[in-house]
This record gives C-alpha cells, structure tokens and sequence, in this order.
C-alpha cells in the first residue's frame, strides 16, 4: 500500500514501547515492526516501508513470527533504495 507513515520507525517503536506483542527489527536493511501471534492474541505480522510503499505481512495467529519474518525477507524489494 502506499506509505502514510511519517516517521515509520519512531512509529514502530512507540508501539514495541507500548505493546509488548511488538518489536523492532530489520527487514532486508530497513526498519520493520514486528508482531509476535504468540503474545497477548495478536494476529502476527511484519510491517515495513521502502520508498513511497508500505509492505504489509499478516499473520493468521497461528504462523510463527519466524515465518512471518521469512516471508518479508523473501519480498522482491530493494531496501536500498
């Protein structure tokens, strides 16, 4: 999706501080949310933004942040850019 996030990271971070089903990491180079299903019934998934497009991974509640975060890092996406 198109990205509407001012400053993603401080952003992500202010929910990881907040929330404990979150964290911060990266995803091919570039600052992601992570959301952990195992914690508090989240739904799970990693958040992250290159350029103007917001990458969006959701999770079912059941799948590992592990996968998850696989699947993110296997998007074709330049995090260079």
């Amino acid at each position: 999706s198109v990205n509407t996030l001012k400053n993603p990271p401080a952003e992500w971070q202010g929910l990881a501080d907040s929330y404990k089903e979150f964290t911060v990491g990266e995803i091919n180079g570039v600052p992601a949310s992570f959301a952990d299903p195992s914690v508090d019934g989240a739904i799970g998934g990693v958040d992250f933004v290159v350029g103007e497009v917001r990458y969006t991974v959701s999770g079912n509640g059941s799948l590992p942040l592990e996968d998850l975060i696989a699947i993110a890092d296997s998007l074709p996406v330049d995090g260079s850019a």
